[in-house]
């Protein structure tokens, strides 16, 4: 089968100790069909052209990251250029067309860190930030964790290494009242959980390393259907997930969870290499992918804020490990010429991929 996606719904920045929320603040924006909403990276990614058909109520648009544009009419809301939140269309089906990244292990170690020379651009800092409730237990393991390693990726890694050793555990119970900070109580006493857990660890190591991360929610990949060649996708796929952003690159995923499979990155030789800006292809023939599954979902939500109508502002790590209410939804997509780039029931992935 064709390989298929992590498609992301939504991205969080701010946690207080007890879960994440985005800024007050943040810039809304409609956009045209077609129109992308921001300039993307010119290294390291490629591009795809997702077709989405949706079979439950949602304004939210699910993409492989970092989406780009929408082939209908779009609303976005950020956190600043480049630092996408979430994208929202009122359509049941929709083209959406992503940057993916196409880079392997050698390529974003190479890239190196933010330092004097590359800085990190003032707006990004918020991915640095971290609450009061910090123990000094956790400044100490990410210290030791990041000991001697020299670049971001390979600090990234050795956190993902690291939280990968720790037990997958649905049934975990809720934070006793008195947890001030869950990823120290996850890290050093219940040593065990879901993806929100190891997703929260993770970031906030890797902002304690210097590293600027968030906090993603959306679905894993799910199995292939052969019959039908689609991927197939429930919400057992529902999952969290951290992204580290790096110089050039932009945002990259990290997988710390135990219970998923390791991520696989692989450069692909980048098309134009003139400079010339990522722009789609005419659509191609397509093999098909599609999503379904049947499990339980990792998230724990406890309150609910749209913006827009529908979306969601407050992730609460509470134990619950409460069900996303919906059916699920199809998505399609392409491969452009060189450029690579919830929810009991079925949501499908049709893609198209030509030689790269």
């Amino acid at each position: 089968p064709p390989p298929g996606y992590y498609m992301r719904g939504l991205t969080l920045t701010v946690y207080d100790g007890k879960g994440w929320q985005n800024p007050p603040t943040v810039e809304r924006a409609t956009h045209a069909a077609d129109q992308p909403w921001t300039e993307p990276p010119q290294r390291g990614r490629k591009l795809l052209t997702q077709s989405v058909f949706l079979d439950f109520n949602t304004q939210l648009l699910y993409a492989a990251p970092e989406p780009l544009e929408s082939g209908a009419d779009y609303r976005t809301e950020a956190r600043g250029d480049g630092d996408l939140i979430a994208m929202w269309a009122r359509e049941r089906s929709y083209n959406v067309v992503s940057t993916v990244p196409a880079v392997n292990e050698e390529m974003l170690d190479a890239v190196g860190s933010w330092n004097d020379e590359q800085p990190l651009p003032p707006a990004y800092a918020v991915h640095l930030e971290l609450p009061p409730t910090i123990t000094e237990r956790t400044r100490t393991l990410a210290a030791d964790l990041t000991d001697g390693q020299e670049t971001q990726f390979q600090k990234a890694q050795a956190i993902e290494a690291f939280l990968r050793g720790y037990e997958y555990d649905l049934s975990v119970p809720e934070p006793p009242a008195a947890v001030e900070d869950v990823a120290d109580f996850f890290l050093f006493d219940l040593q065990r959980g879901y993806c929100d857990y190891y997703a929260t660890a993770f970031i906030v190591l890797a902002r304690l390393a210097g590293l600027p991360a968030r906090f993603a929610t959306g679905f894993a990949v799910g199995q292939w259907d052969y019959p039908t060649g689609l991927w197939v996708v429930t919400e057992a796929e529902a999952h969290s997930w951290p992204e580290v952003y790096f110089p050039e690159y932009g945002w990259i995923p990290f997988e710390p969870t135990a219970g998923r499979t390791e991520l696989t990155r692989i450069g692909i030789p980048e098309f134009n290499s003139s400079g010339a800006p990522l722009r789609p292809a005419p659509r191609r023939r397509s093999k098909r992918m599609g999503l379904r599954g049947i499990g339980r979902c990792c998230f724990g939500w406890r309150r609910w804020r749209w913006f827009f109508g529908e979306a969601i502002d407050w992730l609460s790590i509470d134990g619950s490990g409460a069900r996303i209410r919906g059916r699920g939804f199809c998505v399609g997509g392409e491969v452009l010429g060189d450029r690579w780039t919830p929810a009991k029931r079925c949501w499908s992935m049709a893609m198209d991929w030509p030689t790269l």
